[in-house]
């Protein structure tokens, strides 16, 4: 006759049983959620908001878990990739949308160099190299060439006097006047030549009090109906010349 069970040894083995089966339900639990939130929380639209479309890289975010993607990584890595991307806000959209917002620079100028031009923001952010002599945009020559070579996008200028004349550049087509070239000399003499005039700066004196001089004057003449032919702005009293 074979030896009877005790009352506790069955429950134990039931309760290991028991256990067993909850840990293999929750294991099987776990891996159903993970494939479930893997697949769930895939990218599946990136939404761009704002008029620059042309994100290079962009396209290799789709298909990643939202969950564990990076907002602000993807913000740093798509401005190293897009020189031309001013300001970009990424949000994370759940379940599977991915909305990126985007404010571009704006070409203000054609600086150039040994091998064609690298286009300039207002800010001297660096753009982009071209050979293409884009005839909407003013040029920019320095008295020293630079090597395109040694000239990265995505970095900035650092010679005040180029900074300068972007920024008269902005203030004299703000009064509707156009520049077609600037030249910049070693003394820091910014000549600005528009199509029947020039306009002449330097970077070696206050630049906001040549700036208020010439939307004041500007300004003056287009009320008064007049045409100036040139307009130096070097001095603490500025010398202009009329038709």
């Amino acid at each position: 006759m074979p030896p009877q069970q005790s009352p506790q040894s069955f429950f134990r083995k039931r309760a290991r049983l028991f256990l067993y089966l909850l840990i293999l339900i929750l294991a099987g639990s776990t891996a159903f959620l993970i494939i479930f939130l893997s697949s769930f929380f895939l990218v599946s639209e990136i939404r761009i908001i704002g008029s620059y479309r042309n994100i290079r890289g962009i396209n290799s975010y789709k298909n990643r878990n939202l969950l564990i993607t990076s907002s602000q990584k993807i913000e740093k890595e798509m401005k190293e990739r897009n020189p031309e991307i001013q300001t970009i806000t990424v949000a994370k959209k759940y379940p599977n949308v991915l909305e990126v917002k985007i404010t571009a620079y704006r070409p203000t100028a054609l600086l150039e160099t040994t091998n064609g031009f690298v286009a300039l923001a207002g800010d001297g952010h660096i753009l982009y190299k071209t050979k293409d002599d884009n005839k909407r945009l003013p040029k920019i020559r320095f008295y020293q060439k630079f090597n395109s070579d040694t000239i990265t996008a995505g970095l900035d200028v650092s010679y005040k006097e180029i900074k300068d004349s972007l920024t008269f550049l902005t203030t004299i087509e703000d009064l509707g006047l156009m520049v077609d070239r600037v030249d910049i000399n070693s003394t820091g003499v910014i000549l600005c030549n528009l199509k029947d005039k020039i306009i002449i700066f330097t970077s070696e004196r206050d630049i906001k009090q040549q700036i208020y001089w010439l939307q004041t004057l500007v300004r003056q003449f287009k009320i008064e109906g007049k045409e100036f032919k040139s307009l130096d702005l070097r001095f603490d009293k500025p010398i202009v010349k009329f038709e």
